[in-house]
């Protein structure tokens, strides 16, 4: 079974610290957006171009992700 890593979030306000790592790069810290609650990319991944979003089933996108996805192989 997979251990998962403890994250541990210290709310400052209107900042906060944690020990996520980027999703994209995995060498610096993600950014986390305290509006909503969600980890993005660090701020070097962001300046290329990488985001978070979130893909459902029907969607446009969703099936144009599955269609290069399937080019791909």
């Amino acid at each position: 079974m997979m251990e998962l890593a403890e994250m541990k979030i210290l709310n400052l306000g209107i900042l906060a610290e944690h020990n996520h790592p980027c999703g994209v790069c995995r060498e610096n810290h993600s950014v986390l957006n305290l509006s909503c609650g969600v980890m993005e990319p660090c701020w070097e991944c962001q300046k290329d171009g990488y985001m978070t979003i979130k893909l459902t089933n029907g969607s446009i996108l969703m099936w144009l992700v599955k269609w290069a996805v399937r080019i791909q192989r």
